[in-house]
C-alpha cells in the first residue's frame, strides 16, 4: 500500500516568497519509502532531507496556492471587527469583563457582556485558552431564561472573546449585600426558585456546576436570577478531580472536600449554601478561618440562617440539601417543587394561586411541578409583577 503517512511535526525556516525566512512546522510525508516535504524534492532519508532544507528554505508562493475546501465559520464563532468593546465592568484571574455590542450574523445588533483574556496577555498558557474554550461549548448547549446566554467566540485574533448576554442588574452577591435591608420575603423567594430552575436546567444536559454561589449568578429584577461562570463546570453525572487546585471550600460539600468527588448532590449542597447567601446577605462562615471551615463543614456545623427565615425553608436546606449522608439529600427536581410551592407558584382548574399558601392545591389545584415550562415561566412573570406593585408591609431583617 502506498499510502502518505506522517511521521511528525518539525520546525523548519520557510517563508512566503520576498520574504524573511522564518521558522514554522510541518508534517514530513513518507511515500514509496521516500521523505518529503515538497513532493518536488523527495530523499532517501529524513536527515537527507534537513540537510537540503537547512541550506534551501522552503518558499511559499501565494500566487501558486489555490483553497480546495475552505471551513466557513460556526454561527457561534464572530469576526473582532463585529464586536464592538465599551467599559469594564468586571475582572477575574486571567482577564476582565466589559460591556459592548455583537453584530450577529442576522445582522442585528445585541448588547453583550465581552469576556476576555487581558491585553497584555501574551504569554497565556494553551491550557488556559483550552478550558475557555472548553467553557463556551459547553454553555452552547444552555437555553433557558435563568442561565446566561452564550452568543459565541472570537477567536480569530488576540485576545480570545467570549461573548455572553449582558445582565443589567449585575451580580447577586452585590444586590444582596446593597439591598440587604430592603428585600422582601417575597423577593428572596423568587430569587431561590429563579436559581433552582437554572440548576436543574444544566442537571437535564448532564453538566455539574461545581461553583454554585451567589457570585456566579447575575440578577436582572426584570429576568430573575440567571446562573453563570462555568469554569468549573463538567460534563457528566460525577466528577473526580485529580489534582489539588485552589476550591471555593465554604461552599463544597464535605464528601467532595475529602475525596474530592464532585455529583449532581454535592451541586444540591452547594444550591442549599446559595440559599442561606440569599437569605442572609452574606457569604458563609464568615467568622470563620480556610481551617476550621472545612472542619465544620466535614462535622456537618451548619450556617445558621437570620432570625426570621421561614422555618419550613431552613428544615427542607438542613435535612434535604445539607444533609451528609448524599444519597438523602434531594435530586434538584425535588428542590424545584419545594421552592415553587414555597414561592406560591401554583396553579388551580378555575385560577392561578399566586399567593402565598396553598388553598387551591388543597382544593385539587395543580401543583407548580404539573405545568408546563411555559406555563410556569408565565406564572413567574405574573407573580413578579405582583411582588413588585405591591406596597412593602414588611422588610426582611438579617440582625
Amino acid at each position: 500500500m502506498q499510502l502518505d503517512t506522517i511521521l511528525q511535526y518539525c520546525p523548519f525556516p520557510c517563508g512566503l516568497k520576498n520574504s524573511p525566512p522564518q521558522v514554522h512546522n510541518l508534517i514530513i510525508h513518507v511515500k514509496s519509502g521516500k521523505t518529503f516535504l515538497d513532493p518536488k524534492h523527495k530523499f532517501e532519508t529524513a536527515a537527507e532531507l534537513f540537510q537540503h532544507h537547512m541550506k534551501n528554505p522552503l518558499i511559499i508562493n501565494e500566487k501558486e496556492i489555490s483553497l480546495t475546501r475552505g471551513v466557513g465559520l460556526t454561527e457561534w464563532e464572530f469576526e473582532h471587527k463585529h464586536v464592538n468593546v465599551g467599559r469594564l465592568i468586571g475582572k477575574g484571574q486571567y482577564g476582565e469583563v466589559r460591556k459592548g455590542t455583537l453584530k450577529l450574523k442576522s445582522g442585528t445588533v445585541v448588547t453583550v457582556a465581552i469576556k476576555s483574556c487581558k491585553m497584555d496577555c501574551a504569554e497565556i498558557s494553551k491550557e488556559i485558552i483550552k478550558e475557555v474554550m472548553k467553557e463556551a461549548r459547553l454553555m452552547r448547549e444552555l437555553n433557558h431564561p435563568n442561565v446566561v446566554k452564550l452568543y459565541g467566540v472570537g477567536v480569530l485574533e488576540r485576545p480570545l472573546y467570549i461573548l455572553l448576554e449582558y445582565v443589567a442588574g449585575g451580580a447577586l452577591k452585590s444586590y444582596l449585600r446593597k439591598n440587604k435591608d430592603f428585600i422582601t420575603k417575597e423577593e428572596r423567594s423568587q430569587m431561590a426558585l429563579g436559581a433552582a430552575w437554572g440548576i436543574e436546567h444544566l442537571h437535564k444536559k448532564n453538566i455539574l456546576h461545581r461553583d454554585i454561589a451567589a457570585r456566579n449568578c447575575l440578577y436582572d429584577q426584570d429576568s430573575a436570577v440567571k446562573i453563570s461562570d462555568f469554569g468549573l463546570s463538567r460534563i457528566g453525572a460525577q466528577y473526580k478531580m485529580k489534582t489539588s487546585k485552589k476550591m471555593p471550600i465554604r461552599w463544597m460539600a464535605p464528601e467532595s472536600i475529602a475525596t474530592f468527588m464532585f455529583t449532581r448532590k454535592t451541586d444540591v449542597y452547594s444550591f442549599g449554601v446559595l440559599i442561606y447567601e440569599i437569605y442572609s446577605s452574606q457569604d458563609p462562615y464568615t467568622e470563620t478561618g480556610p481551617g476550621a471551615v472545612r472542619k465544620k463543614i466535614v462535622d456537618g456545623e451548619f450556617n445558621v440562617f437570620p432570625i426570621g427565615t421561614p422555618d419550613d425553608l431552613i428544615k427542607f436546606v438542613k435535612e434535604k440539601m445539607w444533609n451528609k449522608d448524599p444519597e438523602q439529600r434531594a435530586d434538584m427536581n425535588k428542590v424545584v417543587e419545594f421552592f415553587e410551592r414555597f414561592a406560591g407558584l401554583t396553579a388551580s382548574a378555575e385560577s392561578v394561586d399566586i399567593q402565598r399558601g396553598t388553598k387551591n392545591a388543597k382544593e385539587g389545584g395543580i401543583r407548580g411541578s404539573d405545568l408546563s415550562e411555559e406555563k410556569k415561566r408565565e406564572l413567574f412573570l405574573k407573580l413578579r409583577k405582583r411582588t413588585k406593585n405591591a406596597p412593602m408591609k414588611t422588610q426582611f431583617t438579617t440582625d
